[in-house]
């Protein structure tokens, strides 16, 4: 992952919980929005079953212009974020302190 510009777009980041999916988006550096959402509505409303296996569509809730998106989490084995990268989260941890 590239993050030499990461201050100078919008990048979402989603944490797929077992409980909780917690969505956050950055813009210049800065968190400009948030949400938690009970993981199995959130699969419920989000998710389709595909050819490629279960698909979580951001589009729906608001977030497709982001320029980059991070997926990370226990639930990002099972399911796949369309367009999104999959981190592990010690990755996701480093990263959020850098």
């Amino acid at each position: 992952m590239n993050t030499d510009n990461k201050h100078s777009e919008k990048i979402l980041g989603v944490d797929l919980g077992s409980q909780y999916i917690k969505i956050a988006l950055m813009e210049n550096g800065s968190v400009t929005s948030t949400e938690t959402i009970e993981t199995i509505a959130f699969y419920k409303r989000y998710g389709r079953q595909s050819d490629e296996g279960f698909r979580i569509d951001l589009s729906a809730p608001g977030f497709a212009d982001a320029d980059m998106i991070v997926a990370a989490g226990y639930g990002s084995m099972a399911a796949s974020v369309d367009g999104a990268e999959n981190i592990s989260e010690i990755s996701a941890h480093y990263l959020g302190a850098v």
